[in-house]
């Protein structure tokens, strides 16, 4: 009954921002934004069956490792920025150099990113068991895909 409850509200809280999202851009956008984080944090809470306490620890623990992805995500970018100035500039063919310095600065972000979502979900066995890390891993595909369905289905 919970779970029912939950993607019903799920399903009206997605399809209501998406609708309200593309009508107001900006300020709109971000308040769906915030529903959409609280009903992925509720269900997350359900799916994994933490109480309170556990909860905390692990939504602060979450928001740690999602700025530090923000971090580096910004840097790569950065580095995109710098590649498509290149490609863009008359000198391009002629500094091959730089274009080789560019696209290893952007795999070794790559790696950073890789390296940290390692050591976030390896830092979780003192939080979760074995099998509620997995249910988090299928929990975050699959609540991707919902909310990207749901986008791609307002826009049409």
């Amino acid at each position: 009954m919970k779970n029912k409850l939950l993607i019903i509200l799920g399903i009206t809280l997605i399809t209501f921002a998406g609708s309200v999202a593309f009508a107001q851009p900006g300020e709109g956008r971000q308040r769906n934004m915030k529903k959409v984080e609280q009903l992925e944090k509720a269900k997350l809470i359900d799916e994994l069956g933490m109480n309170d306490e556990l909860s905390i620890k692990f939504f602060n623990r979450r928001r740690e490792f999602k700025e530090k992805q923000r971090s580096t995500i910004e840097q790569i970018d950065k580095v995109i920025d710098e590649i498509k100035i290149l490609i863009e500039s008359k000198s391009a063919e002629k500094d091959l150099a730089k274009a080789k310095n560019l696209n290893s600065e952007r795999i070794k972000l790559e790696s950073v990113m890789q390296k940290q979502r390692l050591d976030y979900l390896n830092s979780l066995s003192d939080l979760l068991s074995p099998l509620q890390i997995s249910k988090y891993i299928v929990f975050e595909r699959e609540f991707r895909k919902e909310i990207k369905e749901a986008v791609f289905r307002q826009r049409k």
